[in-house]
Order: structure tokens, then sequence, then C-alpha cells
């Protein structure tokens, strides 16, 4: 067997992992979609009586965990929040230790056989949120445009 060979499920897991971290960002900035559009709608419904000077630039560097925070404050979608909650500790691991791997762990195909296994279930999940959080997105979306549409007729 050749080293390239052996490399296989070294590979595969490196392939892997960025895959999983471009979801996560873009969960993050998913996140900053929703609470910037909840800030406009604030605004244009207070500033008549008060000043609301929060915007997307507030929280545009902002870590995960207190995007979690702020888009719990800003929706009733529970079941949301709490799996956005489950994923960040992993979420954390993966995007800040996932490349740091002894050459022990490079070449144990055991090791990286497991890591494998734990990011395609982290990328499972990880998707599943990329879709949930634009989706919700949408939603708010949607009924600004409505409120919108009927505060014109």
């Amino acid at each position: 067997m050749t080293p390239q060979e052996d490399d296989g499920p070294l590979q595969e897991y490196l392939h892997l992992l960025p895959s999983v971290i471009l979801d996560c960002q873009f969960i993050e900035e998913g996140l900053k979609l929703y609470i910037s559009c909840c800030y406009k709608i604030i605004n244009a419904e207070v500033e008549e009586y008060f000043p609301f000077q929060l915007s997307g630039s507030d929280i545009d560097k902002e870590p995960l965990g207190r995007l979690i925070d702020k888009f719990s404050k800003l929706t009733t979608n529970s079941d949301l929040v709490a799996r956005l909650r489950k994923v960040t500790t992993a979420r954390n691991k993966v995007a800040h230790r996932g490349f740091l791997l002894t050459q022990e762990e490079q070449k144990d195909s055991r090791h990286i056989g497991k890591l494998i296994t734990a990011l395609k279930s982290l990328k499972t999940e990880t998707r599943g949120l990329v879709m949930a959080v634009l989706n919700e997105w949408d939603v708010l979306e949607k009924k600004r445009r409505e409120s919108q549409h009927a505060s014109n007729l």
C-alpha cells in the first residue's frame, strides 16, 4: 500500500472538515441576517417614540454563542434555539482544533475513522441548521413585507 492510499481516511477527514466549518459560518451569517432584520423592524416601529440605534453592524463581530442568545430573544422557535445551542460546543471544537492532529493521530485510521463519523453526524446537523435558520429569516421577511404592504394600503 502506498502512502497516498494509506492517507484515504485522513484525506476524507480533511475534505469534510472545511465543509462543516463553512456550514457553521453560514449559520452565523443567517443569524446575523435574522437579527439585523429584527432590528430594522423594531426601529421602523418605534422611531417616532424613541431612538432605537441597534443595527447589523452591532453584531458583525459577535461569536456564535452571543448570536444565539440574541436570536433566542427575537424568535419563538425554541426548538431551533435548542438545536443551535447544542451544536455550539462541537462547532467550537471543530473550528478551533479540527486541523490540529498529531502525526500519530494522522496515521491512526481508527482514530481518524471516529473523527469522520463524528464530523458526518455534525455535518448532517449543521446542514439542517443552515436551512432552518434561513427558513426562519425567510418567514420573518415575508411577515415584514406583508405588514409593509398592509400599512401602504
